[in-house]
């Protein structure tokens, strides 16, 4: 199932592209660089992070009826840094718009390290004309999973909470930093939803440009109070 379920994606991500293969085994870029796919899963569990009292989902697109597969394990978009193994900056982010205004704590990422420094930066972005507009906040998280299991998060977690407003589009983006200018990572897709096109955007050096509607959408979850 796993074998075919990687096969649709891969020929929906690729499509009118070719697959390049990179030098690390079992790794696989397509031909713009912004889907990152290994040939097989590693098998590796790590379980997902426990959620603080008192707060819910804002958005998640997170398989949590899978306990084993909360996320794909072989195929997503690619982040990146400029210094990182591949040789160039990919910086994804995903849209998402609340029905409430609420109180942001919690951003979950399913984001596996492929090489480089074990670190990303998850940034909560207003929306400008579809793609991050102002960072609202920024937070870096280490200790990611490693490539081709499931299914560990990178967090970023406020106490305070940072305010959004419903009905208002807002961007979960996946980046580098300073710290991190060699991270070869992939944020995983998602397993809830293959028909419906969530709004993407990717930064690679040159600021932010839509990249249309993702399907699959990559895989995280926004939580609230």
């Amino acid at each position: 199932m796993i074998t075919r379920i990687l096969a649709v994606l891969l020929g929906t991500a690729l499509a009118g592209s070719i697959a390049v293969a990179h030098p690390l085994h079992g790794v696989i870029l397509s031909k713009d660089g912004r889907v990152t796919s290994v040939t097989h899963g590693s098998g590796f569990y790590v379980p997902p992070p426990p959620h603080n009292d008192g707060t819910a989902p804002v958005f998640s697109n997170i398989g949590t009826k899978y306990p084993l597969g909360l996320y794909f394990c072989c195929s997503g978009a690619t982040v990146s840094g400029p210094d990182s193994e591949i040789g160039f900056q990919s910086w994804p982010a995903m849209q998402f718009t609340p029905s409430a205004d609420v109180s942001v704590t919690e951003i979950d990422v399913a984001v596996e390290r492929i090489t480089g420094t074990d670190e990303i930066d998850i940034g909560l972005y207003t929306d400008a004309n579809g793609v991050p507009g102002t960072l609202l906040k920024s937070f870096t998280a280490t200790g990611l999973q490693g490539n081709g299991g499931c299914c560990g998060f990178a967090i970023g977690r406020d106490k305070q909470g940072i305010p959004i407003a419903g009905g208002t589009p807002y961007w979960v983006a996946v980046t580098t930093d300073t710290g991190g200018m060699d991270t070869f990572a992939n944020w995983m897709f998602n397993t809830t939803d293959q028909l419906d096109a969530v709004p993407s955007a990717v930064n690679k050096g040159s600021g932010w440009v839509t990249n249309g509607g993702a399907v699959p959408a990559a895989t995280f979850a926004v939580y609230g109070k």
